[in-house]
C-alpha cells in the first residue's frame, strides 16, 4: 500500500481515539500493511526500568536490565534504515527476549525522545526492501508516526505498582498461567492447590483488579506490570 495512503487512514482513524486501547489494532494495521513485520515501542523510565509495547501487549523490565546499545550519537535524531544484522547489533539484547527466532529483513528506527531525562525509540521491523522506509522518510511519515505512538503508548505504560502490591502471590502466580492459557484444573495441579483454591485466588485478584471477568483480570495485571 502507499505510504501516503496508509498513514492518511490512520491519521483520520486516531483523531477520534480517547482509549489508548484503541491505537494498538490500528498501528498493527498500518505497519502490516507497509509490508513490515512487527513494531515494536520501548521507552526507559527515570528509574532505569523499561517499557515496552510488543504483540498487543505491555511489558515492563526491571532497572537492572537495559540490553540495548547507544545508538549512533552523532546522528541520534534521524531516522535511520537497518539491516537485520544492524538491527541485531543494536536492539538485539533487548529484542531476543520477544524474537528468540532473530530479525530479519530491514527496520526502520525513529528516535522519539534522545534526552539526559527520558529515551523513548520506536522500531518497525522486517520490511522485505528498503523502498518503503525511503518512501516513509520522504514524506517525514517515521517522525510522525514515532510521535502518535509515544502519545498513546505512553498512556498504556503508566503502570500501576499500587495495584501490583496489593495482590498476593499466590493471586499473581495464578494469573500467569492463566495468561498462559491454563484452565482452572491445569493450574491447581501445577501449583499443587485445589481447583477450589484456585477459584478463591482469581476471584480475589478479579475484584482488586476491578474485572469483570478472568480475561479482563489477566489484561489489567499485564498493564499494570504485574505478569512481567
Amino acid at each position: 500500500m502507499d505510504a501516503l495512503v496508509a498513514y492518511s487512514r490512520l491519521a483520520n482513524y486516531i483523531e477520534s481515539i480517547s482509549d489508548p486501547d484503541e491505537f494498538i489494532p490500528q498501528i498493527i494495521s498500518f505497519t502490516k500493511s507497509l509490508s513490515y513485520r512487527e513494531y515494536f515501542y520501548f521507552s526507559f523510565e527515570p528509574d532505569g526500568s523499561v517499557n515496552i509495547v510488543f504483540n498487543n501487549r505491555v511489558h515492563r523490565l526491571d532497572s537492572a536490565r537495559r540490553p540495548i546499545r547507544k545508538i549512533y550519537m552523532d546522528r541520534k535524531n534521524e531516522c535511520l534504515l537497518l539491516d537485520g544484522r544492524e538491527t541485531v547489533e543494536l536492539f538485539g539484547g533487548l529484542l531476543s527476549r520477544f524474537l528468540p527466532e532473530g530479525v530479519t529483513g530491514y527496520s526502520s528506527y525513529i528516535p522519539i525522545a534522545c534526552t539526559a531525562n527520558r529515551e523513548a525509540h520506536l522500531l518497525l521491523l522486517g520490511a522485505p526492501t528498503s523502498e518503503i522506509h525511503k518512501q516513509l522518510e520522504k514524506y517525514q511519515i517515521l517522525q510522525l508516526i514515532g510521535v502518535e505512538c509515544d502519545r498513546h503508548f505512553r498512556k498504556l505504560t503508566e503502570f500501576q505498582e499500587a495495584t501490583a502490591i496489593s495482590l498476593s502471590l499466590q493471586e499473581r502466580r495464578c494469573l500467569v498461567w492463566a495468561s498462559q492459557g491454563k484452565s482452572m484444573d491445569e493450574i491447581a495441579v501445577i501449583i499443587g492447590i485445589k481447583r477450589r483454591t484456585v477459584e478463591y485466588h482469581m476471584t480475589n485478584a478479579r475484584q482488586k483488579l476491578g474485572a469483570g471477568n478472568l480475561t479482563q483480570a489477566v489484561y489489567r495485571a499485564t498493564k499494570a506490570g504485574i505478569l512481567i
